[in-house]
This record gives C-alpha cells, sequence and structure tokens, in this order.
C-alpha cells in the first residue's frame, strides 16, 4: 500500500486491499518451513506482509521502502522496517505495486534477482492496461501500466521463471473504467476510498467471480507468480 494513499481507514478490510491478499494468501508459495523468509520490496505501510506475519504465515519479514524516516522496528510485528537492505538470504520476495513507479523497471528488477538465492519465490503485482490511465496513476507517481504480455517479458528478463500470471479485478474492469475515464477524467488524486455499505457489499460479491475466472485478457490489475531457478 502506497505511503501517500489515506482515503482509506481500515485496508485490510477494505474490498480492493482484501481481494488482493486472497491472492497473495493463495498463490500457493507459502510452506510451513521455520527458516522462510520474507523481504517486502516498496513495502509502504506494509499491509501485506504485516498480515501474513499475524496470520503466521511466514516467520520472519524485513519491509523496505525509501519512504521510511529511519530504521525500525513494527511494535505489532516485531518486523524489521528499513530504508534498503540487501536481497540474498530470502525464499520469499514480495514486490506489491512496485515496479510501475520505477522509471527504469527491468534495472531495478534484474538487480533484485541478481541478489537473490536460486529457488527464492516472488510475488510481483502492477496496475493493468494503459487504457484505464487516469489521475490516480499521475497521483500516485506511476510510470506506465503493463499489458500481461509486458509483465511477463519484463519478469523472464530480469532473470525469472513464471510460474503464473493473470489478470485481476476483472469483473469490475467495467465500473474502473467509465469512473477513470468519464466520472473522473478530469480529476488528480486516489480514487480509492471508503464506500457506503452497499456498495463495498456489491463489490465483494464481484470480486467471488474473480478469484475464479483466471482467463480474461483485461484486468484492472495483474498478479504475477514467479520463481528463481538459477
Amino acid at each position: 500500500m502506497d505511503l501517500i494513499e489515506s482515503g482509506v481507514t481500515d485496508p485490510i478490510n477494505h474490498w480492493y486491499y482484501r481481494h488482493k491478499f486472497w491472492f497473495i494468501l493463495n498463490s500457493g508459495i507459502w510452506g510451513d518451513d521455520s527458516s522462510d523468509r520474507l523481504i517486502d520490496i516498496g513495502a509502504g505501510s506494509a499491509l501485506f506482509s504485516k498480515q501474513l506475519v499475524q496470520m503466521n504465515v511466514i516467520n520472519r519479514c524485513v519491509a523496505v521502502d525509501t519512504g521510511y524516516t529511519e530504521d525500525s522496528i513494527d511494535p505489532d510485528t516485531g518486523m524489521l522496517l528499513r530504508r534498503s537492505s540487501a536481497y540474498n538470504n530470502f525464499s520469499h520476495f514480495l514486490l506489491t505495486d512496485v515496479l510501475e513507479h520505477i522509471e527504469h523497471d527491468e534495472e531495478f528488477l534484474t538487480e533484485i534477482v541478481s541478489q537473490a538465492d536460486r529457488g527464492s519465490l516472488f510475488i510481483i503485482t502492477v496496475p493493468a492496461l494503459m487504457s484505464l490511465w487516469s489521475g490516480h496513476d499521475v497521483y500516485l507517481r506511476h510510470f506506465r501500466r503493463y499489458t500481461k504480455t509486458e509483465l511477463c517479458l519484463l519478469v523472464k528478463s530480469a532473470g525469472l521463471e513464471i510460474i503464473s500470471a493473470r489478470y485481476t479485478y476483472s469483473t469490475v474492469f467495467p465500473l474502473a473504467y467509465f469512473s477513470r475515464k468519464i466520472l473522473h477524467r478530469k480529476s488528480e488524486g486516489s480514487q480509492l476510498k471508503e464506500n457506503s455499505r452497499f456498495a463495498s457489499s456489491a463489490l465483494q460479491v464481484l470480486l467471488l467471480l474473480d478469484r475464479w475466472i483466471s482467463r480474461l485478457p483485461f484486468g484492472v490489475s495483474l498478479f504475477l507468480v514467479a520463481k528463481k531457478a538459477n
């Protein structure tokens, strides 16, 4: 979650983040090995990694973000919060909505992968499709949105083997398109806000379908799982 996002008071229970976390939690990469160690790169508020630690899905975690004012320890989870880190000695890597903020994304990801240990597992999410580009992206300082093909090529070029890749939030794509291109087409700011109970419930029902419909060629976001094999 971006540090500059402030329109949601309880993010992990907001329909948008709740849906993304479902994919992270059910990605199939988490084991019960006590030696598992996660690094959350570009962590922001570290919303998802903190949740993984609190649920005992992962035992040890370091959250890294240049937006942190200093290195510290999160009082609720014991996680290290650091401004920078080496990328070796981690079994799992989490990059949720990070690459779109990096001007030279391939160089950035290649450097991470080059330091990662063999067998390391990666979860990468990015915003999808330039057709959804709006003031929301400008506000969050994005350089781009990705197609599935573009993201897969980037990940392979960086030295990872793709396990799975798919569009997500596909069942709410028409609503997102209408909101960004018509309703708020001249608005520069975050479009992620608190919703009414009715709207939140309706969106959650639509997103239940999205969990199982994996072959649609469009969506609001992309979810990719990869491995460093060599």
